[in-house]
C-alpha cells in the first residue's frame, strides 16, 4: 500500500449523502472501501459537507463523478495504490483545489495583506455555505469587523472611502453613480482585514471572496479594495466570484500617470494582496509602452502564483532595449503603492532612455 496523506475533497451538491457520494466516487474506480472509516461520516449534516479523503480513487474517477482532488491526492495517486480512509470534518483540514494554487511558490515572498470593505448592513444573518460559497471560514490571520456611521472608526471609513473630493477611492466610486448612491446611503461598512503569513497557496483569497458573496447576498450593496477598485453585488458575483479562479488583473490595478518629461508612469497597486511588491516602469515613451505593459502584466502573473522576482533579475522582453534590470525598493508606508515595490528599467551600465535614472540611481 501506498503512503496516507490527508486532504480534502469537496462533496458536489448531489441527492446523496456525502457518504453514499463518495462511496459512488471510490468504488468506480475499483477502490476497496472500509464501511466501518464511512460510519462516522453520518453525523447529518447536508450534502454540502466536505469529507476528509486519506488517498484517492483517482483522479480520472473523480472527474466523472464531479468531484475535485486537490494536489496533494492527485501525487498519492500517481506514485501507486494507496489506503483508502474517510473521517468526518467540517472543512478545517481541507486544501484548496488545484486552481488555486500558487505553482511558482518561493518562500520568504512576502505576506498578504487582506483588505476589503463591504458597505451596507445585513439584511439577515451571514450564513457562509462551503458548497455554496466556497469558503472555508474566515482566514487565519484576518478579522471582519462592523463598522458603524456616525462612530468615529464608522466615519472615518466612509469619509477615506467615499469622498469624492478627498480620495482616489471616493473619485473612483463616483465613476458609477448608482453604486455611488447606494454606498453613500449605507448604515455601516464590514471591514475584513489581516495578514496571512507568506502564503503556499491561494486558498486565503478563495475563502475570502466567498465571505463577501455571502455578505452581499445578505443585503450588503458594494465592496472595495486596497487598489481603488469598487463592486456592485452584482458585478462582484459575475466578475470575481464566479469565475472561481484567481486572476490577477481583477485585484491589481495598473495605473499610468504623466511624468513631467511627458512620458509615461506605469504603476500598479494591489500586489500586497498576494504578498508580493507592486511593480513601476517609469520613462515609458509611446514606443515602450506596449512592451512595458507586458512586463508588468507578466510579473503579476507570476507573482501571483508565487514566484519571486529576484533583485537585479535581467529583463528579456520583445521591444526592450538590452540592459533593463528590476531593483525592489519602497517600503510599506510608500502611500504610491501601499507596498514595497520594484522598479524596472536601464541599469546605470546600460544605455540611457529619456525619463529613467535606473534603478541603481534611485
Amino acid at each position: 500500500m501506498g503512503e496516507t496523506v490527508w486532504a480534502m475533497a469537496r462533496v458536489p451538491p448531489l441527492a446523496l449523502d456525502p457518504v453514499d457520494a463518495l462511496r459512488r466516487v471510490f468504488v468506480s474506480a475499483g477502490t476497496r472501501v472500509d464501511e466501518e472509516t464511512l460510519i462516522p461520516l453520518r453525523w447529518g449534516e447536508r450534502p454540502d459537507v466536505s469529507a476528509c479523503v486519506a488517498a484517492a480513487a483517482g483522479d480520472r474517477a473523480a472527474r466523472r463523478n464531479g468531484l475535485r482532488i486537490c494536489p496533494e491526492v492527485q501525487a498519492v495517486v500517481a506514485s501507486g495504490p494507496a489506503t483508502l480512509c474517510l473521517l468526518p470534518s467540517k472543512g478545517t483540514l481541507m486544501t484548496t483545489t488545484s486552481d488555486w494554487a500558487r505553482p511558482h511558490y518561493a518562500p520568504d515572498g512576502g505576506d498578504a495583506l487582506v483588505a476589503f470593505w463591504v458597505f451596507g448592513d445585513l439584511k439577515s444573518g451571514l450564513a457562509i455555505s462551503a458548497q455554496r460559497h466556497r469558503a472555508r471560514g474566515v482566514p487565519p490571520g484576518v478579522e471582519i469587523l462592523r463598522l458603524a456611521r456616525r462612530t468615529e472608526d464608522g466615519d472615518s471609513a466612509f469619509a477615506a472611502f467615499t469622498d469624492g473630493d478627498a480620495s482616489v477611492v471616493g473619485r473612483a466610486l463616483d465613476e458609477d453613480p448608482e453604486l455611488a448612491r447606494v454606498v453613500r446611503g449605507s448604515d455601516a461598512v464590514l471591514r475584513i482585514l489581516g495578514t496571512v503569513p507568506d502564503p503556499e497557496n491561494l486558498g486565503y483569497l478563495r475563502d475570502t471572496i466567498g465571505i463577501v458573496q455571502a455578505m452581499l447576498e445578505a443585503g450588503a450593496v458594494g465592496v472595495a479594495d486596497q487598489a481603488f477598485h469598487w463592486w456592485s453585488a452584482e458585478t462582484w458575483g459575475k466578475d470575481v466570484f464566479a469565475p472561481d479562479r484567481p486572476l490577477a488583473g481583477t485585484f491589481v490595478n495598473i495605473l499610468g500617470s504623466e511624468e513631467e518629461s511627458g512620458d509615461l508612469w506605469l504603476h500598479t497597486r494591489g500586489m500586497r494582496l498576494f504578498g508580493r511588491p507592486d511593480l513601476s516602469v517609469r520613462g515609458v515613451t509611446e514606443v515602450l509602452h506596449e512592451p512595458a505593459v507586458a512586463i508588468v502584466v507578466r510579473f503579476m502573473n507570476m507573482q501571483m502564483l508565487g514566484g519571486v522576482i529576484p533583485d537585479g533579475q535581467a529583463v528579456r522582453v520583445a521591444g526592450i532595449p538590452d540592459g533593463w534590470v528590476c531593483a525592489h525598493t519602497g517600503d510599506l508606508e510608500d502611500p504610491d503603492f501601499n507596498n514595497v515595490h520594484v522598479e524596472i528599467g536601464p541599469s546605470r551600465r546600460s544605455p540611457s532612455v529619456r525619463g529613467w535614472e535606473g534603478p541603481a540611481d534611485r
